[in-house]
């Protein structure tokens, strides 16, 4: 694996955060509230899984531009701030965290190779997403899936690695529905595991939050959002391997906030917009994570995720 040379203070911080990261755990909570059988949900309210108190600040639209937004201590699972926190939102790309966190679950050994088909590339031209660069037959490794699932947000990486683990699509987002039931999430449900919009493929900020941290407390998957950089292995196809990059932190990276944003996932479909959930560590050591939906470009959702991290984190 090849990741790219952070600045010593970034990488300190990084490598510190990944070796304690064994022991952060998951606060689960049950939740009860039935899907809304209609297509536009965007302030129908869910019952929250952390839950809120009187002490939760409203986030305005003047901090943020984004319809939804939810701010929570990871350590303690308080709902710090939340804008629409609790309402069903579609959550595009940002469902690859939960892809993640599943295969991550059930991958025995990351240098085993898989084959990428021609109806995966088909499939993703159709849906027009986007893909780590993978070509039809080409044999990359199970880290090359990981990484590339989440970093470019890869369609073509996201499937493959669903059928290595499950060997079907839909055997794999019914994993990742059991595992949203084990997490509680009672406002989720998942159709595909890339992010596609369906309506019946819904979640809400405080649910994300919540696979968000289930995914920070497994090392395989925390490894993987909190690298800014990777090459894949290189084939006969790629001789030089892909390099692929998240966005998302290289873009947040320079903006002046009271921490650092570890990891995160984006996602956009024209039903949620530009969403985002990142991970945060305070320079006070307190971590947070930020979700947000709707917002009007991907620099906004970067500016919504500082702005809320500056306003509310300590």
């Amino acid at each position: 694996m090849r990741l790219s040379v952070l600045s010593g203070n970034v990488h300190s911080v990084r490598r510190r955060f990944l070796a304690a990261a064994a022991a952060l755990g998951t606060a689960l909570f049950l939740a009860a509230a039935p899907m809304p059988g209609r297509a536009s949900m965007s302030v129908l309210a869910a019952e929250s899984v952390y839950p809120s108190t009187s002490a939760t600040k409203l986030i305005s639209d003047q901090t943020a531009g984004s319809t939804f937004a939810i701010l929570i201590n990871a350590k303690t699972g308080k709902v710090i701030a939340q804008k629409n926190g609790d309402a069903y939102m579609y959550p595009a790309s940002m469902t690859k965290v939960m892809t993640l966190l599943v295969a991550s679950e059930h991958v025995k050994n990351l240098t085993d190779t898989v084959t990428i088909t021609q109806d995966i590339l088909d499939y993703c031209a159709e849906h027009d997403c986007s893909t780590v660069g993978f070509a039809a037959g080409e044999r990359v490794t199970v880290m090359d899936l990981l990484w590339g699932t989440i970093l470019p947000s890869g369609a073509d990486a996201a499937l493959a690695l669903g059928r290595y683990v499950a060997g079907t699509d839909d055997a794999f987002v019914q994993l990742m529905n059991a595992k949203a039931a084990e997490l509680g999430l009672q406002n989720t449900h998942f159709t595909n595991c890339i992010g596609l919009f369906d309506m019946g493929h819904y979640t809400t900020c405080n649910d994300m939050a919540v696979i968000m941290n289930a995914a920070a407390a497994n090392q395989t998957a925390l490894t993987v959002l909190v690298t800014p950089q990777y090459t894949t292995v290189p084939t006969s196809v790629h001789p030089s391997g892909i390099t692929v990059k998240n966005l998302f932190l290289s873009r947040i990276a320079p903006l002046d906030k009271p921490g650092i944003v570890l990891g995160a996932k984006t996602g956009y479909v024209n039903q949620s917009r530009y969403c985002a959930v990142s991970y945060f560590l305070s320079s006070h050591g307190v971590p947070y994570i930020c979700v947000t939906g709707m917002a009007s470009s991907s620099m906004n959702a970067v500016y919504d995720h500082q702005k809320i991290y500056s306003a509310y984190a300590k």
